[in-house]
């Protein structure tokens, strides 16, 4: 009895010298080695262009919400002129002459009697 038993490309089982069953399709060499590196050379290319026009694209939103900060900031400043002006003295003086107020003739004020707020 053999002592190998090879598949050969008759698919024959027999005793003789071994033989590669199936041949490679593809062979390797420096035309296959130049496709695979262009290949992966354009993949990269085209990653980079993806990567680098998405990145731009942040950019720009990122100066226009910078633009939007800037704006409501400004806003923020002027509504908050406009109710230090409502709050203003003269205001308040303005809008009790409307409601038909009067001073007040004489005042009273309370002294203050110890350090304590409260007592029992």
């Amino acid at each position: 009895m053999a002592r190998f038993l090879t598949l050969t490309q008759d698919n024959m089982l027999g005793r003789g010298r071994r033989r590669q069953a199936y041949k490679r399709s593809f062979k390797t060499g420096p035309v296959s080695l130049t496709v695979v590196t262009i290949v992966l050379i354009t993949i990269f290319s085209f990653l980079f262009i993806v990567l680098a026009n998405s990145t731009s694209v942040q950019s720009v939103n990122y100066g226009q919400l910078q633009n939007k900060v800037s704006e409501l900031h400004e806003k923020n400043h002027q509504l908050e002129l406009e109710a230090a002006e409502l709050r203003s003295l003269k205001k308040l003086e303005k809008f009790s002459n409307g409601l038909n107020m009067v001073s007040a003739q004489n005042p009273v004020y309370l002294e203050e009697v110890g350090r304590a707020v409260a007592s029992r």
